[in-house]
């Protein structure tokens, strides 16, 4: 067979002959036919699922909200605990200055030098 010959040839997957008009149509809606309701499936899987995968994200988010509001609350209350105690050292500190001060006598001034 030469290659003329094999050009001429109309492969076996075309060979079939489409209907026209109304048959034409019916042939192509059932050949797509499988396919949308794979896709109309899958469509009310989505459908079915969107209002959980939402639910899951806004819980997520306010689980990290109130997970960071948890740990601001802690260390504010943490770090206010030690300024208390810093505030009560203050005191006691100054207190010993102040006594400390009354217990120096006077300083007296050197007599001017003539």
């Amino acid at each position: 067979m030469s290659n003329a010959d094999q050009r001429a040839e109309v492969p076996s997957e075309v060979a079939t002959v489409l209907p026209t008009g109304a048959g034409h149509t019916q042939a192509i809606v059932k050949s797509l036919e499988s396919s949308i309701t794979e896709i109309r499936g899958e469509i009310r899987e989505i459908k079915a699922n969107r209002h959980s995968d939402f639910v899951y994200l806004i819980t997520a988010f306010a689980a990290g909200f109130v997970l960071l509001a948890g740990l601001v609350a802690t260390s504010y209350f943490r770090l206010d605990d030690k300024i208390e105690r810093l505030n009560a050292v203050s005191i006691r500190v100054d207190t010993k200055l102040e006594d400390l001060l009354q217990r120096i006598p006077p300083v007296v001034a050197p007599t001017p030098k003539r």
